[in-house]
């Protein structure tokens, strides 16, 4: 996807949460594409922010800004560990972490492993966990999540927990991502494309610890599977 069009998707999901009052800041890939780069990394193919989970009830059915970005053609999918917010193939992913101590934790969510099967156990898992409640059945992901959710609640955990302990005899891992708390207070802000965007506070430091210190050479293979600094545990 084009760089304008990614920035574009960003500006329509900062304008509708900048307007609720909804306070979240850049992660990840689109983190360090604009620190690094000053722009989006071509390879990377989604956009990640943070909020904290204490807010993420300001995102959800039926809010104001859930109705402003159903408006604006997005679609919206809820899981323990976060909200993806979709539209043209670009997903917004914001992570949801709550304060563990000293530390920012993210719920433990189910990764691809390497093998075929076990991304397809892991879509599995995926379909029977996550919910969406659009009125719009735009895709084909909408219309199977929406089938899938005509299924008792109760059923559905209990298959979605079925296919999470086959796919990680395939090679897919449960792992629990781990931040010191303090970068994810005092934000900083950057301005990017004109809009001012919230990072974690001593940016520098935290891409450090995520990506180690050489995060500023571009690693195109980098694997945030093993190599993430705030993996803290796999099962």
């Amino acid at each position: 996807m084009k760089e304008e069009a990614v920035i574009e998707i960003l500006r329509q999901v900062d304008k509708v949460l900048s307007r609720f009052g909804i306070v979240y800041w850049l992660d990840s890939g689109v983190l360090l594409g604009i620190m690094r780069d000053g722009h989006i990394i071509p390879w990377d193919n989604d956009i990640d922010l943070c909020m904290w989970d204490e807010d993420a009830h300001m995102l959800g059915p039926g809010t104001a800004a859930y109705e402003a970005l159903c408006s604006r053609n997005f679609d919206l999918y809820f899981l323990d560990d976060k909200i993806v917010i979709d539209k043209d193939n670009c997903p917004v992913n914001i992570s949801l972490f709550h304060p563990a101590g000293d530390k920012a934790v993210r719920s433990p969510y189910l990764l691809y492993g390497r093998s075929v099967f076990g991304k397809f156990l892991r879509s599995i898992w995926w379909l029977f966990s996550v919910s969406y409640y659009g009125k719009k059945l735009r895709t084909k992901k909408t219309m199977a999540v929406r089938l899938v959710q005509t299924l008792p609640f109760g059923m559905r955990k209990k298959l979605a927990s079925i296919a999470s302990a086959i796919a990680k005899k395939f090679g897919c891992r449960e792992i629990v991502w781990s931040v010191p708390r303090h970068f994810f207070t005092n934000l900083s802000e950057i301005n990017f494309h004109d809009m001012g965007l919230k990072i974690p506070s001593n940016v520098s430091e935290y891409l450090t610890f995520r990506y180690g210190n050489d995060w500023e050479i571009p690693k195109k293979g980098w694997d945030s599977l093993t190599q993430d600094g705030a993996i803290e545990k796999a099962k």
